[in-house]
């Protein structure tokens, strides 16, 4: 089979970055925030603020300069994951391409390896969706791979509300509540619901409900409207697919990072038939840094 590798690296590669996995990217950014450090080794390795205190307090003409705060710290991790996928395409489809000179060639390859890249981006979605599950969490379980007992740091321990219970508007107001109100960490505009499919649909006719509106018609009187739910309460509402059914996630996007850290490759392979074949290669992870200031509920419906 002729190789193609220069064709790849010219066309296909760019063309799959620019129509498929940038894309892809462009959507995570509206729920994660990208990390720009760089990190050597297997792992990803983060300072964790685990406590804080401070003798900030009012003074008179009296004033002898404070004792500085304190703050403890430790390292959380996360050992990078790879993925891979691969594309084939047939020596006979080549061939009869083959009319359309490089450009038909090309396109033949970018269409295959396109759909294979879809297809490990939901292997990698799945990977980030069981991550925020993972981390975003109360019990005395670890906190990352360096097995951060968030019993020993309280900080680690996430707000949870996993009874089996229908889902209201007052329970979200609730939540919402008790991890940023108790916890003091900062205003509703940084934070998201990530609700589950499920969840949404019977959230989203709850929350129409306050924010249906009037439009004035004229003569015809007055028509009620409703668009689709993307914000509530000031905060952004999104249901990514393939989340865990009845699941809800309440995080600030500045605390849910995600890491390119191998760049995109494809690199065409031996087939060993007749075909061609093209290996796709990312390393990417995601993690969530300050586990405290969020919150998950689980079972709802």
């Amino acid at each position: 089979m002729e190789d193609y590798s220069q064709l790849v690296q010219e066309v296909v590669q760019p063309g799959i970055m620019e129509t498929v996995f940038n894309k892809k990217i462009e959507d995570l950014k509206v729920l994660m925030t990208a990390d720009q450090g760089i990190y050597g080794g297997a792992s990803i390795t983060r300072p964790i603020r685990t406590s804080v205190s401070s003798n900030a307090a009012a003074y008179t003409k009296s004033d002898v300069d404070p004792v500085a705060g304190t703050f403890v710290g430790t390292e959380a991790t996360w050992t990078k994951l790879y993925y891979h996928t691969t594309a084939e395409v047939s020596g006979i489809d080549i061939s009869q391409a083959q009319g359309g000179g490089q450009t038909s060639i090309a396109n033949l390859i970018q269409d295959a390896v396109a759909i294979e890249t879809e297809a490990m981006w939901e292997v990698i979605f799945d990977a980030f969706l069981a991550q925020l599950l993972a981390d975003i969490d109360s019990s005395g379980t670890a906190y990352s791979d360096a097995s951060l007992n968030r019993s020993t740091y309280a900080t680690l321990a996430s707000t949870e509300n996993t009874t089996d219970t229908p889902i209201t508007l007052a329970l979200l107001q609730a939540h919402s509540n008790s991890v940023r109100l108790n916890k003091k960490c900062g205003p509703k505009s940084g934070y998201t619901w990530m609700m589950e499919t499920a969840v949404y649909e019977r959230f989203e006719p709850l929350a129409g409900i306050q924010l249906t509106h009037n439009i004035d018609a004229g003569a015809q009187g007055i028509a009620a409207g409703q668009g689709q739910i993307n914000t509530w309460n000031g905060e952004r509402v999104v249901s990514p697919t393939g989340m865990t059914t009845g699941s809800i996630y309440y995080a600030r996007q500045q605390d849910m990072k995600y890491k390119i850290h191998r760049p995109l490759t494809v690199e065409q392979v031996p087939s060993e038939r007749d075909s061609a074949k093209f290996v796709v290669r990312v390393g990417i992870n995601n993690w969530v840094e300050n586990p405290g200031f969020c919150g998950k509920m689980l079972s709802k419906d």
